[in-house]
């Protein structure tokens, strides 16, 4: 928990850097990723200095994957794929670039705060303070998990309606990452494709439950326009009645917070 606390006063500070150079006028803009990867650098490395027993990736890792560009980079590696090779290549060399600046200013801000090499400090941080908490017993671990990604949600600015489905998404896919790793962890420690294999697994996983999701609430939207506009008979059963009542309290719960989309409260006024 002292590891999270430091890495919230990284990421805060990080947010008012960004937040002051978006309001400045000027190319000042470019210098973002130097800046903000300096502040979690110095900052980290500060508390690793005068604090015992500080996971410097742990800290780190929050922070810099927030302005890591991963968007960008799966689209130019989508582009290059599909045979676009110049947008893709672009796309992929500039986010590489901009990448390696955040992670190089982060070292040299690790560097200065340390006053030592930052990769001795990094990988012995690594081997001394990380991975001595057992998550697979502790009973948080699916709900932080949970709460990080409902962060990631927000990034995106995905819709708070529809956060149910990527929440279901990304947890069945950690599952599926997270129990490949363990089982292939101790057969695979110095050839990495332990950690190959089991994002395969997730993202396969992943794929697998957004197209169920998307498939059931399919049904249910189809269900839920035939019942309003009473096109088929065959809706009106006992079943039918229970689903249709479930989903009307669900839009007019959604409705009473203003998250809901009025096209439905629309229609459900219009049927009656």
């Amino acid at each position: 928990w002292k590891d999270a606390g430091i890495a919230a006063l990284c990421g805060f500070v990080a947010g008012l850097i960004e937040y002051a150079m978006t309001s400045m006028e000027g190319d000042i803009r470019i210098l973002m990723d130097i800046t903000v990867g300096l502040s979690t650098g110095i900052i980290g490395g500060l508390f690793y200095r005068h604090l015992d027993g500080n996971c410097l990736p742990a800290i780190f890792l929050g922070t810099l994957y927030w302005f890591f560009y991963g968007t960008a980079f799966v689209i130019g590696l989508m582009e290059i794929i599909a045979g676009e090779l110049e947008t893709g290549v672009t796309r992929f060399i500039a986010v590489s670039v901009k990448t390696f600046v955040l992670s190089l200013g982060s070292a040299l801000g690790l560097m200065l705060a340390t006053s030592s090499t930052a990769a001795e400090d990094w990988f012995n941080s690594q081997r001394d303070h990380c991975g001595t908490t057992n998550i697979a017993e502790a009973w948080w671990r699916i709900p932080l998990y949970l709460l990080c990604s409902a962060s990631a949600l927000g990034q995106y600015r995905f819709p708070i309606v529809h956060y149910w489905r990527g929440l279901a998404v990304q947890l069945c896919a950690y599952e599926a990452q997270y129990k490949a790793f363990k089982y292939l962890d101790k057969r695979h420690e110095r050839d990495n494709l332990d950690v190959s294999a089991s994002n395969i697994f997730g993202a396969a996983a992943g794929v697998i439950s957004a197209c169920f999701i998307s498939y059931i609430s399919k049904q249910i939207r189809v269900f839920y326009i035939r019942r309003i506009y009473q096109t088929s008979d065959k809706d009106n059963s006992k079943t039918g009645n229970i689903l249709f009542s479930f989903l009307i309290t669900c839009i007019r719960f959604l409705a009473c917070l203003r998250l809901g989309r009025k096209s439905d409260s629309n229609k459900l006024e219009m049927g009656g």
